[in-house]
């Protein structure tokens, strides 16, 4: 065997065998992988703070219909010719209490009043003819009789009893048709009976109008009530009283466009009967003086649909939080100051405005959890810092 040829031979060998004793080598001196620590994971969450709402007053709202306090119908109660009318009496004009709105032609009714004027007096001069002579008698009778023995009495003819009586009955019954007659010639002039506006007429001068003729329609102006809807559960927060000073107050609102105005109200009654459909109470708001001119403001229609919100006039002392951060079952995410959460039950007393109102359970500047969460356990440790840096800036309510 040459020597070429066993280079050929020895050469391949040798590689094999090196690279089997490096192979061997690295697997007897790698390193051992370092061992990492299993990192514990804190859930991260956004907090508020439970805000102490002093003197809150309950707030309950509705929408109501406008109507007048009083109206009436000029009806006339005497018939006759109208003479005269008053030229605000018509659609829209106002009116203060005993002002006149049309007369009737008197001459009529004075010249009735003068007859059963003349009438009495000759009733009053005939029980006065007969007052004379029933003295006379009497004294006569007394003449006669004034004999010593034991005193008798005249009888009622002599002493004029049944006469006197009649012509009193009939002094009585001329003075009371006098009194109907003056009656009559007072309400040939028809007048307001309160401060009012005219919402219908049907009058004018020179017209015939027969006794329980309807002239038009008059509407008070003293005083507007709104009938609103409205809960038995919150009717009870409210205080119903005829005087304003002891009733619960608020406002009614009338909006168009982008412009809102505002009437001062207070809680009046509460209407005896149920709508037998929804279980609503009717509650009676009073808006006093509705038409005491503003500039800034319309008048109040009547029959419009508006706005109306009452306050309590009881006030006490709230916890307030979003909405959203309140929990199935009346229960809310505290956050102790080791950041654990802590399950509360709290006691709710109203929901207003996307605000929830506490009165057990929770305290002014507590935290809370806002942010909603999977499998939230008792005492589980939260992490509030990276979110709320995130967050430095928004608002903290509820997510």
């Amino acid at each position: 065997m040459n020597i070429k040829t066993i280079v050929k031979i020895i050469v391949p060998v040798l590689i094999l065998a090196l690279a089997f004793g490096g192979f061997k080598y690295q697997m007897a001196n790698k390193p051992e992988p370092k061992k990492k620590m299993k990192q514990r994971i804190i859930t991260i969450v956004r907090s508020i703070e439970a805000e102490l709402v002093r003197d809150y007053s309950f707030q309950v709202g509705g929408y109501g219909t406008v109507k007048a306090g009083r109206q009436v119908d000029i009806v006339s109660e005497v018939a006759g010719k109208i003479i005269w009318v008053n030229k605000k009496l018509k659609t829209g004009g106002k009116f203060k209490k005993n002002e006149g709105l049309y007369r009737i032609d008197d001459t009529t009714y004075v010249t009735a009043l003068d007859a059963k004027v003349a009438t009495l007096k000759t009733k009053e001069y005939e029980l006065q003819k007969i007052e004379e002579e029933a003295a006379i008698s009497n004294r006569e009778w007394e003449i006669w009789n004034d004999t010593g023995v034991a005193e008798r009495k005249a009888s009622p003819l002599v002493s004029y009893q049944p006469q006197l009586e009649a012509a009193r009955a009939a002094v009585k019954s001329a003075q009371s048709a006098v009194a109907s007659a003056k009656n009559d010639l007072a309400k040939i002039l028809y007048k307001a009976p309160f401060n009012s506006i005219v919402t219908s007429e049907s009058i004018e001068q020179g017209k015939v109008i027969r006794v329980g003729e309807s002239a038009g329609k008059l509407v008070g102006t003293d005083r507007y009530e709104i009938y609103v809807p409205m809960a038995a559960k919150d009717a009870v927060k409210l205080t119903f009283a005829d005087d304003e000073d002891d009733a619960s107050s608020g406002y009614v609102e009338l909006k168009e466009g982008l412009d809102s105005w505002r009437w001062s109200i207070h809680a009046e009654r509460i209407l005896p009967d149920a709508d037998s459909k929804t279980g609503m109470l009717q509650a009676v708001l009073v808006v006093e003086n509705p038409f005491v001119q503003d500039a800034k403001k319309p008048l109040l229609p009547i029959g419009v649909s508006i706005k109306a919100v009452v306050y309590s006039k009881a006030k006490q002392d709230l916890v307030r939080i979003p909405s959203s951060v309140v929990r199935e079952g009346n229960v809310v995410w505290g956050l102790s100051h080791d950041n654990k959460v802590q399950i509360r039950d709290i006691n709710i007393v109203n929901r207003q405005g996307g605000f929830t109102y506490v009165n057990s359970g929770l305290v002014g500047g507590e935290k809370l959890i806002s942010s909603d969460l999977d499998g939230v356990v008792d005492g589980m440790t939260v992490n509030t810092g990276q979110m709320n840096n995130m967050s430095k800036g928004k608002s903290g309510g509820a997510q």
